[in-house]
């Protein structure tokens, strides 16, 4: 039986798997959750750092997707970016950056 390919989980953007992961990273670089506060200043700077390169590939996707027809995807780009604005599990991110 031949091997599949892995499933591109995060380019499915209808999903929101990786910008789900962005704000998962977000909380707990901002120390918030369980398990976060057992996290020392390095890791949560770490998981902030990652958080932001998950939302920039978010945005680049989001990019293509605009690219590719605009007119039928312009709505949609912008309801996402209004979202990530006001989303206060991304609220750490809007800090200046460490």
């Amino acid at each position: 039986m031949p091997l599949l390919s892995p499933p591109r989980l995060a380019e499915d953007l209808g999903a929101g798997h990786r910008c789900n992961a962005a704000r998962c990273a977000a909380l707990a670089g901002c120390g918030h959750g369980e398990d976060a506060v057992a996290l020392g200043k390095e890791e949560r700077s770490r998981w902030r750092r990652q958080a932001r390169q998950w939302l920039r590939e978010e945005l680049t996707a989001w990019d293509r997707t605009l690219s590719s027809d605009p007119a039928r995807f312009r709505e949609l780009v912008q309801q996402t970016l209004t979202r990530w604005r006001s989303d206060t599990d991304l609220a750490g991110l809007r800090e200046p950056a460490d």
